[in-house]
């Protein structure tokens, strides 16, 4: 898996800037993740910034607010995406080009060997299988994978105590990361005893999921004594058709690992596969 961090994407753009004419008057971000590169070169390079609805309504943004364009001061716009595969974002915009009378130069941070022949500027080659920070939780690698509940898809309960306060978080946790994807399974350390409550919490946030697989200790003591949090989740996963588990503790994430060396684990607190 070719995998990029928001890091590695500001150096990338830090290293790439000279590639970028000096006579650039707006850059164009392709919603949505365009966006995020397009803010990043504006700022370093102090150029003003719109998107294509923007663009459509003579609309800029500068120094925090918007203003109507002057047609006579902007004649070179540089329209940027964060990848290009197919080259479908890049041929939409230019087929719905609204001025005609602008130069167009088009970005992207990360291609591919077909998709260059898109663009007039890009940083990086990253061939598939690759997937990014800022769309990990969001992306096909999601699909049929396993999931940890707490510190993944809520927040983790800030009591533990086996009792009424441990239900009333667990009952109103608040939702972290929910992908669009059906799961393959959740898997939890959270106690049997608790599944009512807890599937309960994935209707209401619309998680769909074929199974959830919770410890079958019958008190929270027990669990502990037992220290075996990622040997279980570690177990799940080698028994499982999937190949992605989404774990947010950094140490059972490596535990997860070393039981599953051919598979991927995503720490998802670190943000890194381990």
């Amino acid at each position: 898996m070719n995998y990029r961090t928001i890091n590695d994407l500001n150096v990338l753009i830090l290293n790439n800037l000279y590639k970028i004419p000096q006579n650039i008057d707006l850059i164009i971000g392709v919603p949505r993740s365009g966006l995020m590169v397009a803010n990043i070169i504006a700022l370093y390079l102090n150029k003003r910034i719109s998107t294509p609805e923007f663009l459509s309504n003579n609309i800029i943004i500068s120094n925090g607010t918007s203003r109507p364009i002057d047609n006579n001061e902007i004649k070179t716009v540089l329209v940027v995406d964060d990848s290009c595969n197919s080259g479908k974002s890049m041929l939409n915009f230019k087929k719905n080009v609204i001025n005609n009378n602008l130069k167009y130069i088009y970005l992207a941070a990360y291609t591919t060997n077909y998709g260059k022949q898109f663009l007039d500027i890009y940083f990086e080659i990253v061939e598939w299988p690759r997937i990014f920070q800022w769309n990990v939780m969001n992306s096909w690698i999601n699909a049929g994978s396993v999931y940890d509940l707490d510190g993944v898809l809520c927040e983790n309960p800030k009591v533990d105590d086996d009792g009424e306060l441990y239900i009333n978080e667990i009952k109103n946790a608040k939702s972290k990361f929910i992908t669009k994807y059906k799961i393959g399974i959740i898997c939890t350390c959270r106690l049997e005893k608790y599944r009512g409550i807890t599937e309960e919490w994935l209707r209401e946030h619309n998680v769909s999921y074929d199974r959830l697989i919770m410890m079958q200790y019958n008190t929270k003591e027990e669990r502990v004594r037992a220290n075996s949090h990622g040997q279980f989740k570690g177990e799940v996963f080698a028994n499982s058709s999937s190949n992605t588990f989404f774990e947010s503790d950094y140490g059972q994430a490596n535990i997860i690992k070393r039981m599953n060396p051919n598979k991927q684990v995503f720490c998802v607190d670190k943000m890194i596969f381990v």
